[in-house]
């Protein structure tokens, strides 16, 4: 199963990556590396776009054949994001959410994760994480 990595060459989203590769999934990575790195990405293939980007992630979603998704795409730096609240609402919450949700096709199962926690599809995200970590009956 393909997975697609929003923002997998970054800290958190290359360490899913080497998770999800060693659990027998195939992660593909989505990042515009604005604070990613190309050497990070070393479990799947990089797509270099921008979240933005909806014919890109369409494009990706299709030709990698992705039936699943988790989001770490944002920009992350506490201080900046102080001088710059207006950028970073932007780029992580008006410009990523709606990109995303609608470039997903409806398919694409069994989870869909974004940034904000919600779930799409609660029965087959708790099959889905299963595989790789323990979840307990409660998620």
């Amino acid at each position: 199963m393909r997975v697609l990595i929003i923002g997998g060459a970054g800290y958190i989203g290359s360490y899913t990556a080497k998770a999800l590769a060693r659990a027998g999934f195939e992660p593909v990575v989505y990042d515009n590396l604005s604070e990613g790195h190309r050497w990070a990405v070393k479990w799947g293939p990089l797509v270099e776009a921008d979240l933005s980007d909806r014919n890109a992630l369409k494009q990706a979603i299709q030709e990698h054949d992705i039936a699943a998704a988790i989001h770490f795409g944002a920009h992350a730096y506490v201080g900046e994001s102080v001088h710059e609240p207006r950028r970073y609402f932007q780029n992580n919450v008006t410009g990523a959410f709606p990109s995303t949700r609608s470039s997903l096709p409806l398919n694409a199962s069994p989870a869909f994760r974004s940034m904000f926690g919600q779930l799409l599809d609660g029965q087959a995200t708790r099959q889905f994480w299963s595989q790789i970590l323990p979840v307990p009956k409660s998620f």
